[in-house]
């Protein structure tokens, strides 16, 4: 846990001093301390995380209300705040709160706005060590669902149309990213492959691939990624890491993997992949991927792999492919 959660979490066990507490609580992306904190006061605990992160139970949606509470931690980006805050609002009673906390730095002190278009008050409860609670009541937020909160992309890429569907706060939310625009266009699928993409995102690779595509697999850690790649045909789970990818062996390994964690540079999930792929492929399979053109990958390749190719380097990202 960041030095930032630490501090998030401690003012939100807090504060709940200073709170109403009765009935059922819904626990949106809080921390294990957190969720610990709410259930010692007496309140019926019920979790959502729409991301596995640490092998945590991850859904698109949360589940059914009715809840008296609601305990949110701020997620990064307006758009996701706005879409899981009208997610969680709609299963409140009609005299529920909302407990939404964050750091500064995090843009706790400006969610009114967002706050407003589900609730008619906001107040902060507590606030120091540069973190907030704010507490909003007067909840009015209708049923709302998935489908209201999606974008449809066209993108183009190695002179091929496609299109595909995103969410707020999926990766590259909207848009096909620069990385992502490199691996498609250097990328060799062979026919009939069985292909697994890590770190799948939209669905992107099966979106650009389209009928070239042999049996297929996508694991990502956000729930509402999952979501939209299963517009494309394949099996697509939501899970943390290599292992949690369908069973069996692939010949081929796609990836554009997460290379941050929060605002610092993280290459621990790419260098994972990068040891753990082997165990993965069959006898003579690929794994193809993009990072950033300053990661160091070439060592770690060649004591994986037998044979590693550079396939492209723009300056800012480099395709390797490795067997």
């Amino acid at each position: 846990m960041s030095e930032r959660e630490e501090r998030a979490s401690e003012i939100m066990v807090g504060a709940l001093d200073a709170v109403a507490l009765e009935g059922r609580v819904l626990a949106v992306g809080v921390a294990d301390d957190v969720v610990r904190a709410l259930g010692a006061t007496g309140l019926e605990v019920t979790r959502w995380d729409r991301w596995a992160t640490g092998g945590r139970e991850a859904s698109a949606l949360p589940p059914e209300g009715p809840y008296d509470r609601v305990c949110m931690r701020l997620p990064k980006g307006r758009d996701t705040l706005s879409a899981m805050l009208a997610l969680a609002a709609a299963e409140l009673v009609p005299e529920g709160k909302l407990w939404l906390y964050g750091a500064n730095d995090e843009g706790i002190r400006s969610v009114s706005k967002q706050l407003r278009d589900s609730f008619d008050h906001d107040e902060s409860v507590d606030a120091r060590r540069h973190c907030r609670v704010v507490q909003a009541s007067g909840v009015h937020a209708p049923r709302v669902s998935l489908r209201d909160f999606r974008t449809e992309v066209e993108a183009t890429a190695g002179g091929r149309t496609f299109r595909f569907t995103t969410l707020p706060g999926v990766f590259a939310h909207g848009r096909l990213d620069e990385g992502t625009r490199l691996l498609l266009e250097n990328l060799s699928v062979d026919a009939a492959a069985k292909l697994l993409d890590f770190g799948c995102g939209a669905g992107v690779v099966a979106a650009f691939l389209g009928e070239r595509l042999g049996p297929t697999a996508g694991v990502d850690i956000d729930a509402w990624a999952i979501e939209c790649a299963q517009a494309q045909p394949g099996t697509w789970v939501v899970g943390d890491g290599l292992a949690a990818a369908p069973e069996g062996l692939y010949d081929h390994i796609v990836s554009n993997p997460p290379f941050h964690t929060g605002k610092d540079t993280d290459f621990h999930v790419m260098d994972a992949l990068i040891t753990s792929a082997p165990s993965r492929l069959v006898k003579g399979g690929r794994l193809t991927f993009v990072c950033p053109s300053t990661a160091p990958v070439k060592r770690a390749l060649d004591a994986a792999f037998s044979k590693v190719v550079l396939l492209a380097d723009d300056r800012r990202y480099r395709v390797w492919e490795a067997r």
